[in-house]
């Protein structure tokens, strides 16, 4: 009778497993041995985990949401995720636990990294807890190393916003430094032009019109009085005129002269009093001009002044809020639950390993037992008999010695 032709049934498979019964329990002993001595030399694996929660500065104070970057709650786990996988992150901490030496090369310290990076998990649990576990072969590692993780992922999440204040701190101590420069400057300029025009200052304008009318009354007069000598030198030379040449008198002669010298003298008055009333008119309009610059200069120190009264506020503002912000430290970040010492492994455990060795032990067991049975060609059932000598079976003789 061929072996696929073998009749298989319930009755036949017990007959099998107890004529067999030796090749089943071999790997039902050794199957659980073999476990617990792997359970003995597989390194154990513990697990540190730790919860923080993380709230916006400008939620816990108003004061810094204006000057401080806000992040969204559904980018925590993102930024959080990024930062634990960091290898430059992580190689710090990783030399803070002592796990890289200065010595070691670069393809090592790649490796350890790359390897510490498996055994970091986050996720989120909802309202806005974020867990964070590390698995480890120590105790004292996991614990330790979760602590450092947790630390760099405050520290990077808090440097955005003390970075940005600080930033802002900076760029407005800069332009405090340049406005102020420049205002300097335009007030030394106001007091040069001063200086150089202190006649042509607007609070001088009344005096020089003053003067301006004053030179030009003296100038009215002294045309008159022009005119009058002009009248009395030319009614004087009428006079000579009329005389004979033997009639000439001297004192005619005499008063003629001192007309003359007259009328050349109060003519040098009129040329000079002109020359001093163009010289007012230009002063006045040297002041309308100096009015003008001056108005525009401080015009421009007003603007500056503005300027630099408004940024120096912000500045100030920007001290509270770093002072702030270092108190604060940037998002508050709470760790709800701190990284504890694993008191037991949580991989492998023992019964399970047991179990599963037991049960892979019966399978192989079984297979052990069916793979020989279907390989042997004793014939040990009537039924086989029959069928392979087409025969009826009269009687059977009982096995007498096992």
């Amino acid at each position: 009778m061929s072996k696929s032709k073998k009749q298989i049934d319930l009755r036949f498979i017990m007959e099998v497993l107890i004529y067999r019964w030796k090749m089943l329990m071999i790997p039902l002993v050794l199957a659980p041995l073999t476990g617990a001595i792997a359970y003995h030399y597989t390194p154990k694996r513990f697990r540190s985990s730790t919860k923080i929660m993380v709230q916006e500065s400008g939620v816990v104070n108003p004061f810094l949401s204006g000057m401080m970057g806000q992040w969204s709650l559904k980018r925590y786990l993102p930024v959080i995720q990024t930062i634990l996988g960091d290898e430059g992150n992580l190689e710090r901490v990783l030399r803070k636990l002592d796990r890289i030496q200065d010595n070691d090369s670069s393809k090592m310290i790649k490796a350890k990294v790359m390897g510490f990076r498996t055994q970091i998990l986050a996720y989120e649990l909802g309202g806005g807890l974020i867990n964070i576990d590390l698995v480890g072969h120590s105790p004292d590692f996991v614990q330790k190393g979760l602590e450092e993780l947790v630390n760099s992922v405050i520290s990077e999440m808090r440097r955005p916003q003390k970075q940005s204040v600080e930033d802002a701190t900076r760029f407005l101590k800069k332009e405090l430094l340049r406005i102020r420069s420049e205002l300097d400057k335009a007030e030394e300029d106001i007091a040069k032009f001063k200086r150089e025009h202190a006649s042509e200052l607007p609070e001088f304008q009344k005096a020089n019109m003053d003067v301006y009318l004053t030179y030009q009354k003296a100038l009215m007069e002294a045309e008159i009085k022009l005119q009058e000598s002009r009248r009395r030198k030319r009614q004087l030379e009428e006079r000579i005129k009329g005389f004979k040449q033997t009639e000439f008198l001297s004192s005619e002669h005499a008063e003629y002269k001192k007309a003359e010298k007259e009328v050349n003298s109060l003519a040098a008055n009129v040329s000079l009093l002109r020359s001093r009333l163009d010289e007012s008119k230009t002063m006045a309009k040297s002041v309308a001009e100096t009015e003008k610059t001056l108005t525009r200069m401080r015009r421009d120190v007003e603007i500056k002044t503005k300027v630099y009264r408004n940024l120096q506020e912000r500045y100030e503002d920007s001290q509270v809020t770093k002072a702030l912000a270092l108190y604060d430290e940037g998002n508050k970040i709470w760790v709800l639950q701190p990284a504890s010492l694993p008191d037991f492994p949580f991989s492998p455990r023992m019964m399970l390993i047991l179990m599963g060795s037991a049960m892979g032990g019966v399978l192989a067991g079984l297979v052990l037992v069916f793979a020989a049975e279907f390989l042997s060609s004793t014939i040990r059932r009537e039924e086989e008999v029959e069928e392979l000598t087409q025969a009826p079976v009269i009687g059977t003789i009982p096995k007498l010695f096992e």
